[in-house]
């Protein structure tokens, strides 16, 4: 859920807010603050809710909350310090980032920090790398596409992008603006080489809302995608270890993938799983080491020898067609009016 507390005249510390915060951490419902001061919508006799410690009060509820733009703009009241002096939200932003108490719950995204008015807190950020793992990626659009905003000239002046980076982000600009987007922020660059990490552009684990048997199944096909492939390479497959990857109800390897998959309700679509492992066809694997499981090493030689091996394929070897998501989300319908 996204709100801008300085523009709906909402403060985020109220007690009003609470029984808003348990209904969304029952749901798993995500709040994308905005946080800072606000100047696209009028919200001048409310820029005091934008202060990002207001959000305390959500994340004592159990809400994850996101920063937006890491409060990158504008000034508030330091409501921890006695004489509460007006600092800049982004300053308030990165203490409460750097707070052990709200890891796993507290996150900022990177949004709009490269337009004009916010490009001055692009470089502490890079610096901060204690609180790069809390950070996620974030467009804001559709201000990246509006060229006035984002100064190449001034971000390369700052030694934040290359000469070289900014030739080329003119060309990919007039390509797809959002695509320059991304890739300006993946360019970022600060003194002493500090950028932002790979994790930045991808889920965080911690933010991740799918449903846990979603994640469960793609987590197990990464984890035989690894397994097999070091297995494969030397040759040899030792039952041992596939014992160790399968739980006690799970008998062999078709039961690690394919069995979730069985129910047409699942929300998991068979082709959004990596391939597990693919081998060449003339791949030579020996079983070695003993084990109550044999199966499980018989399927897996079987299935991976010459092919590429997939929850489709496991499907197909039961006979079972997947059922794409949007025909399981008619029949849900059906059966849940």
């Amino acid at each position: 859920m996204k709100w801008l507390p300085n523009a709906m005249n909402i403060d985020p510390s109220s007690e009003r807010c609470v029984p808003v915060y348990m209904k969304m951490r029952e749901h798993n419902v995500v709040l994308l603050s905005h946080a800072g001061e606000e100047k696209a919508v009028d919200s001048q006799r409310f820029q005091r809710l934008g202060n990002p410690l207001l959000l305390r009060r959500a994340l004592e509820c159990g809400v994850r909350v996101i920063i937006a733009h890491c409060a990158s703009l504008g000034k508030n009241k330091d409501l921890d310090h006695p004489q509460q002096p007006v600092v800049s939200n982004f300053s308030l932003c990165l203490r409460m980032l750097r707070e052990e108490r709200w890891k796993g719950l507290l996150f900022a995204d990177i949004s709009a920090i490269m337009l004009r008015n916010r490009e001055q807190y692009l470089r502490p950020l890079l610096e901060a790398t204690d609180i790069h793992d809390r950070l996620v990626y974030g467009s804001d659009y559709p201000l990246p596409c509006i060229k006035l905003l984002v100064q190449l000239k001034s971000l390369h002046k700052r030694r934040l992008i290359t000469g070289a980076q900014r030739d080329a982000l003119k060309e990919v600009y007039e390509y797809n603006p959002l695509l320059f987007d991304f890739m300006l922020k993946r360019c970022f660059t600060g003194p002493n080489g500090e950028r932002f990490p790979t994790s930045v552009f991808a889920m965080h684990p911690d933010l991740d809302i799918r449903p846990p048997q979603h994640q469960t199944i793609v987590a197990r096909a990464r984890q035989w995608q690894k397994f097999a492939s070091s297995s494969l390479s030397t040759g040899t497959l030792n039952v041992k270890d596939v014992d160790a990857l399968l739980s006690p109800d799970q008998d062999s390897l078709e039961d690690v993938l394919a069995a979730p998959l069985l129910d047409a309700y699942e929300p998991v679509d068979a082709e959004e799983l990596p391939a597990v492992v693919s081998v060449p066809a003339a791949a030579s694997v020996s079983i070695s080491g003993a084990g109550s499981r044999t199966s499980a090493a018989t399927t897996f030689t079987s299935l991976a020898r010459g092919s590429v091996l997939t929850a489709e394929s496991f499907l197909a070897s039961r006979s079972i067609a997947p059922v794409p998501v949007h025909q399981r989300l008619i029949s849900s319908e059906k059966n849940n009016p």
